[in-house]
């Protein structure tokens, strides 16, 4: 049990290093659309913080504001089909956004 525990902390530590290095705002989403995990750039786009992990996109303005992004991620977690698109923040800027189906005993996406 301690060798699988090591190996959990070990890949652990790679997901955050990932995160803390990469210049894409990410966050994943569960099936029950709770935001569960987030990238250090999504805090200076979507303004997230880290309070808000647990709490449905439904009550994240920056999330639930974008226009057709909650249907958009239902869509993907219902067909498992990945979706790529341009879309407009409520600030005006535009950016690439791609929501991929991410699974891990429970069905999770990855957005970036």
């Amino acid at each position: 049990m301690k060798k699988k525990n090591r190996k959990l902390v070990e890949l652990n530590e790679e997901l955050e290093n990932y995160f803390r290095n990469t210049i894409i705002p990410q966050f994943f989403v569960d099936a029950d659309l709770v935001l569960r995990k987030f990238s250090p750039p999504a805090n200076a786009h979507f303004k997230l913080e880290k309070t808000d992990l647990g709490k449905s996109i439904f009550n994240l303005p920056a999330l639930s504001q974008l226009d057709g992004l909650i249907d958009i991620i239902k869509e993907v977690i219902t067909t498992n089909v990945d979706y790529e698109d341009e879309i407009q923040t409520t600030d005006n800027r535009w950016f690439q956004m791609n929501i991929l189906p991410y699974t891990i005993k429970k069905k999770m996406l990855r957005m970036v």
